[in-house]
């Protein structure tokens, strides 16, 4: 990446080759629209519908994506202001529809803005290799008590290969709202929830979607990348880089796969299930394991295959 102090050469060519056969879009052209909405308790279940439904949407997701042009190489400061404000104030990844799909407060779908953030830019055609994730990951809260083990925002490739965090979460009083380089999207970010410094910052490619949420977050193996006590400097497939006073891990590949969750062929083992996710761990403290994104997803990928309304005249 080439923005101001971001040094490493490979974020100004492909992030990494799209052949891996792990990663290629599907080739049904079945439509959302055509979907049935799943019942939201039963969402992350493993019934026989609900992993038919699962295969439908990730393909469609992949068919959506393999659908857009890869002919752009940077947007401009206009059409990412134009992303900001339509992801902003979508019908699903606005704020302000938050409680609908997250009615307590547990879940706050920075993945799914992020997403959303993604198919939005490639709409625009910019290509997969101008495109990528920024994870900050640690104990975060702006008070005593822990808020968030995660958060993640879409970089962008702008005009002067500069890069960009498009995270419509950045809105007053947190920011001024708008596209944000990608030092004061960590700068504020830190200053709210990171006051201990402690926490790790990742880069991947855009198919990430979360973190490997599944492991237990607060077990001390050092193993999982959501543990506390995770040290990404002693473990392969990690490299440091840097963006003004900020230290950045960029992921490999290999470590992509084993610590991330992302959009990948059905039946491997680290994909992101579009409908919900099982985390043992919340069993050990009294909450159901099986995490439901109510539809979240269902309706973002419709908004993006149903026919664009006509504006009349």
């Amino acid at each position: 990446m080439s923005s101001p102090g971001l040094t490493d050469s490979r974020f100004t060519r492909s992030l990494v080759c799209k052949s891996d056969a792990a990663i290629s879009p599907g080739t049904s052209s079945h439509s959302l629209m055509d979907f049935p909405v799943p019942n939201p308790s039963s969402a992350a279940s493993t019934s026989a519908s609900a992993l038919r439904l699962q295969e439908q949407l990730l393909t469609s997701y992949m068919n959506l994506d393999a659908s857009y042009s890869q002919s752009k190489h940077f947007l401009t400061q206009a059409e990412l202001k134009q992303v900001f404000t339509e992801a902003a104030d979508h019908p699903v990844t606005s704020l302000e529809k938050l409680r609908k799909y997250d009615p307590k407060g547990f879940i706050g779908f920075c993945f799914g803005r992020a997403t959303a953030v993604t198919l939005l830019v490639r709409r625009m055609s910019l290509k997969s290799s101008s495109i990528a994730k920024l994870f900050i990951i640690g104990d975060l809260k702006s008070g005593n008590d822990p808020e968030l083990r995660f958060h993640v925002t879409t970089l962008v490739k702008c005009e002067g290969e500069k890069w960009y965090a498009i995270d419509p979460m950045m809105t007053p009083p947190l920011a001024k709202g708008g596209p944000l380089p990608i030092e004061e999207w960590i700068r504020i970010v830190k200053t709210r929830w990171d006051r201990d410094d402690k926490a790790v910052l990742y880069v991947t490619e855009e198919w990430i979607i979360v973190p490997d949420i599944t492991a237990d977050d607060e077990g001390t193996t050092g193993k999982h990348i959501i543990e506390l006590g995770f040290n990404p400097s002693t473990q392969d497939g990690f490299r440091k880089i840097k963006t003004g006073n900020y230290t950045l891990h960029w992921v490999e590949r290999p470590a992509e796969l084993e610590y991330f969750l992302g959009i990948l062929s059905p039946g491997h083992p680290s994909r992101f299930e579009l409908l919900g996710i099982v985390i043992p761990s919340l069993a050990k403290i009294g909450i159901d394991p099986n995490v439901s994104y109510n539809n979240y997803f269902v309706d973002l990928l419709n908004s993006f295959t149903r026919p664009q309304p006509i504006e009349a005249k």
